[in-house]
């Protein structure tokens, strides 16, 4: 399928007059074809996005490894958020950091069950107290997937550009966010649904990822994959809505 095959989605048109007729482009694409390009999107910045992310990947390794999971860290505290070094053999060949919502500043249940959060580090086996199953369980799920975010710093001691990247990451990723809400809502009022109807799963609180990933040059690739061809491993998602961002900096010939 060509780049010109897939329909267009001015998320501008939402507003006004026209929002009846972009519902009606988007129900068509998502029945039809089942993806689409979004343009129109309020604070996106391909240009700022590709220099950040160019900066942050150009980071020493062990500065990287520094807010890396604790999976691939032991000295860091997060086990969901954070960066992600290759993995030897895996098919994707990728690195990545990963930024949830901005913490608020209040607490995000009972202050009791924020107390026990702060003092008694979650131990996965205590979901089974019969007792406190449920509190537990919420315990150990608010601080597993709401885990404040980690931000490098700048090891050429220049701390303003790392203040800069945290600023405009933390920005865009709201941005990203509203932009995936209003996408919601359309696609419910497409097909005859309360506008809500789907964002009430993520509101007030949601688990929305901004992942910027880094595609490193191999120098050991099998044997087979020496075709001269670009590619890459088919994926899955978990998400409601995946939004992904496409540059000019890609290879000839990559294709899906």
């Amino acid at each position: 399928m060509s780049k010109k095959e897939l329909p267009v989605i001015d998320l501008r048109l939402a507003k006004g007059s026209t929002r009846g007729s972009l519902v009606r482009q988007l129900r068509e694409a998502l029945t039809t074809v089942g993806f689409t390009y979004l343009t129109g999107v309020d604070g996106y910045d391909e240009n700022e996005l590709l220099r950040l992310t160019r900066w942050f990947f150009s980071l020493p390794l062990e500065d990287r490894m520094k807010i890396s999971r604790k999976c691939f860290n032991p000295e860091c505290k997060n086990e969901y958020r954070g960066y992600f070094p290759v993995i030897p053999g895996e098919v994707s060949h990728k690195e990545g950091f990963e930024i949830g919502p901005k913490m608020d500043t209040e607490p995000m249940n009972p202050e009791s069950l924020k107390t026990k959060m702060d003092t008694e580090p979650m131990n996965p086996e205590s979901l089974k107290t019969k007792d406190t199953e449920s509190t537990n369980l919420e315990s150990f799920m608010i601080q597993f997937f709401y885990e404040e975010n980690q931000w490098p710093d700048d090891p050429s001691g220049h701390t303003a550009t790392a203040k800069y990247f945290k600023t405009w990451m933390e920005n865009y990723h709201q941005k990203m966010t509203e932009a995936a809400l209003e996408l919601l809502r359309l696609i419910a009022e497409g097909f005859d649904a309360p506008s809500d109807f789907f964002t009430s799963l993520f509101v007030p609180r949601h688990l929305s990822t901004l992942r910027l990933i880094h595609y490193p040059a191999r120098t050991d690739a099998p044997e087979w994959a020496r075709d001269g061809e670009y590619g890459s491993q088919c994926r899955s998602s978990w998400s409601r809505n995946s939004m992904v961002t496409s540059t000019r900096c890609c290879p000839a010939g990559l294709h899906n």
